[in-house]
C-alpha cells in the first residue's frame, strides 16, 4: 500500500510539473491534438483535463471531476485520474466501475494497466453482481477473464450466505469462487468452518476440498469433501466422516442430508450410535426428526434389551417401535433368539413375529416354531397361533432326546418370578418313551413338570394312562415321574384282545432312563388281570383294594404286590369275550397316539 501511494504521489509531481513546463510552449494546440490521440486507446472523459509530455517522452493526462473513462464495456468513473501512455490509469476518489451489463465494482482508489488487463483496487473494495457482493480491502481484477483475486480477507454475501476468507479467486462471470484461510459460511440457521472451499454463486453450491465442520443448533458435521446446496437444502459429506446430533453419533463413508426434512442417508459401513443403542446396515436413512432408522441390508439393531437383525428394519429410536422383512432375528437380554420372516412391534411393546417362526431359548433348552407370534415385552410373554396347516410346536432338549409339544395356541409368560410354557387346544407331546395328548397344558421352568389336564391321555409302549390331570416330572433333563390326580385308570394291552386294567385315585409312575420301573395306584383301586399259560387264556382276576404296585423289569411287568389285602374274583377258564371284564371307563385310543410324522412341519 506505501508503495503504490509513493508511485502516485512521484507521478502526480511528475505529472504536475510536465503540465507546468507544457502550459508555457504550447498548451491549447497540445490539448486539441492529445484529444484525439487518446481517444483511440480509451474514451476519456471529465470536468477539467489536460495533457503532458514528461521525460523520456512519457505521455500523461490529468482527469479531474465527474471522470469517466471507458474502453469497450468497461467503464470508469471517479472524482481524480492519472493517465500514463494511453494504458495505464490511477484513479482516486469514489472509484465505480461497470463491467458489462451486470458487473460493479466500487473502490477508494485503483491502478489499472490496459496491457496486461489488470486492475488494482484499493481501500472499501466492493464488487457486485445482481444479489451477490463481496467486500475487502486489497483486490486484483483480471479484466478480460473477468476474475478478481484477494489476500487480505474478504466477506461474500450471496442470498442468505455470507462468506468470510482469508484469501480467494473470484470468477465473477460465470459465478465461480475458491476461497482458503479461515474460511467460514453462516447463513440463518448454521455456521460451515473450512480451510478451503469452491462456491457455485449461482446455483448457491457450496462444494467442500478440505476437512470442514458445520454446526446448527443441534447438529455437528465434520467431513473432509462434499458440497452443500443452500436452493435444495441438500448435501453429501463424505472423507472422514462423522456427525452429532444430539446424543447421536453418525459414521458412515457417505451421507447425503436434507436440511428442509432432516433426513441422512448413509451408505459405506454406516454406523447410528445413542447412548446404549447401535444401528449398522449396508444403507441406512435416519429421519432426525421422528427418530427413526431404516436399515436396509445386513441390518443389525442393539440395545440393552434385544440385538435384532435383518434384511430390512425400521425402527423407532425413541418409541421402540420396529418392523421387519427378510430373514429377521432378535436377540433379547435373557438369550432368547427369535427368528421370522416378518416383525413388527408397536408402542405397548407388544411383538408379532409372522412367518417361519422359531423362538429358542438356549437357557432352557426350548425351540418354539410357529407361522404367528405375538409377544408382550412389559409382561415378558408370548403366545403362538395355529393356523389352516400346522399347530405352533415347542420342542425341550432331555438327555435322551427331545420332548415334543403341539398345541393350537402354545404361550410363555411369568407369574410369581416363575416362568410358564402353555398348551391350550389340541395339545400333544411325545418323547422317547412316552406320547399323549390332552386339551390342554402347563409347564413350569422352574421344577421342569408338565401338567396336562382337560382329558389328558399318556402312551407308553402298549400302556396307557388317563386322569383329570396328569404331571410329568423331569429331573435332570430325564423324565423322573408321571403322576396321575383324579380318576386314573391304565390300560395295558396284552394278547387276543385282552387289557389288563386298573383305576384308582390317584397314580404314579416311576422311570429310569426314561423307562417305567415302577407304578403306584392308590385309594378306590379296581384292577383286572388277564391270566395266559403260554398264549392260552386261562383265566381273569377281578379285584377291590387300597392301593397297589406293579414293577416292570426291561419294559414288561414282572411283579404285581398288593398293599392290603385285595377283595378278589378269579375267573377260571377260556374267557370268549374279554372285552365283558372292561371297567367302567374303559376307551382303548391307541390310534390317536402321536408319532414323530405328528409333529413334522
Amino acid at each position: 500500500m506505501k508503495q503504490n501511494f509513493k508511485q502516485q504521489f512521484t507521478f502526480l509531481i511528475t505529472s504536475l510539473i510536465s503540465i507546468l513546463s507544457f502550459s508555457i510552449c504550447a498548451q491549447t494546440e497540445s490539448q486539441a491534438d492529445s484529444s484525439s490521440v487518446v481517444q483511440k486507446q480509451l474514451g476519456l472523459g471529465a470536468t477539467s483535463m489536460s495533457y503532458t509530455i514528461g521525460v523520456n517522452g512519457v505521455e500523461y493526462d490529468t482527469l479531474i471531476g465527474d471522470v469517466k473513462i471507458t474502453q469497450d464495456s468497461f467503464f470508469l468513473y471517479c472524482d481524480t485520474a492519472y493517465v500514463q501512455n494511453k494504458t495505464e490509469v490511477q484513479a482516486f476518489g469514489n472509484v465505480a466501475i461497470q463491467h458489462g451489463d451486470s458487473i460493479e465494482i466500487f473502490s477508494d482508489s485503483m491502478s489499472y494497466n490496459d496491457i496486461i488487463k489488470k486492475t488494482e483496487l484499493f481501500g472499501r473494495v466492493v464488487f457486485k453482481k445482481g444479489n451477490k457482493r463481496l467486500n475487502t480491502e486489497l483486490a486484483i481484477y483480471n479484466i478480460d477473464k473477468k476474475m478478481t483475486y484477494y489476500t487480505k480477507g474478504a466477506t461474500l454475501i450471496n442470498a442468505n450466505q455470507r462468506l468470510l476468507s482469508k484469501k480467494g479467486i473470484y470468477d465473477i462471470a460465470n459465478d465461480i469462487a475458491l476461497f482458503q484461510g479461515n474460511v467460514s459460511v453462516k447463513d440463518s440457521s448454521s455456521l460451515m468452518q473450512t480451510d478451503s472451499l469452491k462456491y457455485d454463486l449461482s446455483n448457491e453450491i457450496i462444494y467442500l476440498i478440505a476437512p470442514t465442520n458445520i454446526l446448527t443448533d443441534s447438529t455437528e458435521i465434520y467431513c473432509e469433501r462434499g458440497f452443500y446446496n443452500y436452493k435444495t437444502q441438500q448435501g453429501e459429506f463424505y472423507r472422514n466422516l462423522e456427525i452429532l446430533t444430539g446424543t447421536k453419533e453418525i459414521l458412515a463413508a457417505k451421507v447425503h442430508y436434507s436440511d428442509q426434512s432432516k433426513v441422512y442417508t448413509l451408505t459405506g459401513d454406516p454406523v447410528v450410535n445413542d447412548k446404549d443403542t447401535q444401528a449398522k446396515a449396508d444403507t441406512i436413512i435416519f429421519f432426525e426428526q421422528d427418530d427413526v432408522v431404516d436399515l436396509r441390508g445386513n441390518a443389525v439393531y442393539k440395545n440393552d434389551e434385544r440385538e435384532l437383525t435383518s434384511s430390512y428394519i425400521k425402527y423407532n429410536m425413541t418409541t421402540d417401535e420396529y418392523e421387519t422383512t427378510g430373514g429377521s432375528e432378535v436377540v433379547d437380554e435373557a438369550g432368547r433368539i427369535l427368528k421370522a420372516e416378518l416383525l413388527y412391534r408397536d408402542k405397548q411393546g407388544k411383538d408379532i413375529a409372522q412367518s417361519n417362526v422359531v423362538l429358542t431359548d438356549e437357557n432352557e433348552k426350548v425351540s418354539l416354531y410357529s407361522e404367528i407370534l405375538k409377544s408382550n415385552n412389559e409382561t415378558e410373554s408370548y403366545r403362538a397361533y395355529n393356523t389352516t396347516d400346522s399347530q405352533p410346536l415347542l420342542i425341550k432338549q432331555l438327555n435322551d432326546g427331545n420332548l415334543l409339544l403341539k398345541s393350537d395356541t402354545l404361550s410363555y409368560f411369568k407369574q410369581d418370578s416363575s416362568e410358564y410354557y402353555r398348551g391350550e387346544g389340541n395339545t400333544s407331546f411325545l418323547n422317547k418313551e412316552i406320547s399323549g395328548k390332552s386339551g390342554h397344558l402347563l409347564y413350569s421352568v422352574a421344577d421342569s413338570n408338565y401338567v396336562f389336564f382337560d382329558q389328558p391321555i399318556i402312551w407308553s409302549d402298549s400302556i396307557q394312562i388317563t386322569g383329570d390331570t396328569i404331571i410329568v416330572v423331569l429331573k435332570d433333563g430325564e423324565i423322573n415321574s408321571l403322576h396321575v390326580q383324579g380318576n386314573a385308570f391304565m390300560i395295558l394291552q396284552g394278547m387276543n384282545g385282552t387289557y389288563d386294567q386298573v383305576k384308582g385315585d390317584q397314580l404314579t409312575c416311576f422311570f429310569k432312563g426314561n423307562n417305567i420301573q415302577e407304578i403306584v395306584v392308590d385309594d378306590n383301586v379296581e384292577m383286572v388281570y388277564f391270566m395266559y399259560e403260554g398264549n392260552d387264556l386261562t383265566g381273569v382276576n377281578h379285584s377291590f383294594c387300597g392301593g397297589l404296585v406293579f414293577t416292570f423289569v426291561e419294559k414288561e411287568m414282572n411283579v404285581l404286590r398288593f398293599k392290603d389285602k385285595p377283595n378278589s374274583k378269579f375267573t377260571k377258564g377260556g374267557i370268549q369275550n374279554p372285552e365283558t371284564y372292561n371297567l367302567q371307563g374303559f376307551a382303548w385310543s391307541i390310534e390317536t397316539k402321536p408319532n414323530k410324522l405328528s409333529f413334522k412341519r
